[in-house]
């Protein structure tokens, strides 16, 4: 009677390993699913962030396309007089840009393993600054408008500026 309790228990533990042996493999292979499908879920994710962020940058060149007077504003460091019949639009154009901005400096850096090079956006913002006197004046005004990202590369433009101006100084001596 004892061999065949035995023989029953040795059969229940061989049948209990084998199944475990299976549910094992198993998870393993819905374990390789996961990862692949995590994988590619990221890769979409990426490239829904990099499409969406640079429809924005596209949006602001298809407005200097259609409106290629506005672009010396923002990139040619030509200023705008409040009394221009195009102070508005100018100004619109540079809220506009300043929100693109703002965009950019906090989703970049929360997506920031998305990117190749993100740095080359902060490049961006801070040129821009450095050429645009009405971006900076009308940053300038409403500064709490925006993040403090924004504030920082304002703050690296002027300092940019101020170099600038120092050293156009001292070649005038």
């Amino acid at each position: 009677m004892n061999f065949i309790l035995s023989a029953f228990g040795f059969l229940f533990i061989f049948l209990g390993v084998m199944f475990n042996a299976k549910l094992i493999n198993l998870n393993t292979t819905q374990l390789e699913l996961n990862t692949e499908q995590s994988a590619k879920l990221d890769k979409s994710s990426r490239a829904n962030v990099q499409v969406s962020s640079l429809n924005h940058i596209l949006a602001l060149n298809q407005i200097f396309i259609q409106k290629p007077y506005l672009k010396p504003y923002f990139y040619n460091g030509t200023s705008i007089d409040v009394k221009d019949e195009r102070f508005q639009e100018v100004s619109a154009m540079a809220e506009m840009i300043l929100d693109v901005f703002d965009l950019f400096a906090t989703k970049t850096i929360a997506t920031a393993d998305y990117w190749e090079d993100f740095q080359s956006f902060d490049v961006w913002i801070s040129d821009t600054f450095t050429s645009s006197p009405i971006l900076r004046e009308t940053f300038d005004q409403n500064s709490d408008w925006w993040c403090k990202e924004v504030l920082a590369l304002r703050k690296k433009a002027q300092e940019k500026l101020d170099k600038q101006t120092a050293e156009d100084t001292n070649l005038n001596k």
